[in-house]
């Protein structure tokens, strides 16, 4: 599937990334890198993540991000 935007490339990139799969420090800064590339974009841009035209805007995928950044923690 290919996202059809570059914030979706971003927000795509980052939740496939695994940290059981990747390590858990290479993951994070995954996060944190798309955390900083995304806060560049108005919270109310569409994000199309995947061939399906699945649509989230800035805000929804800034959240999605810091939640699994919370759940790495644990």
């Amino acid at each position: 599937m290919k996202a059809v935007n570059n914030a979706g490339d971003i927000y795509r990139d980052a939740m496939c990334t695994r940290g059981s799969c990747a390590g858990k420090e290479y993951t994070q800064m995954k996060l944190n890198n798309a955390l900083n590339v995304l806060s560049t974009y108005p919270l109310t841009d569409s994000v199309i993540t995947d061939g399906f035209n699945t649509v989230v805007n800035v805000e929804q995928a800034i959240t999605h991000i810091k939640h699994k950044l919370e759940l790495l923690q644990t």
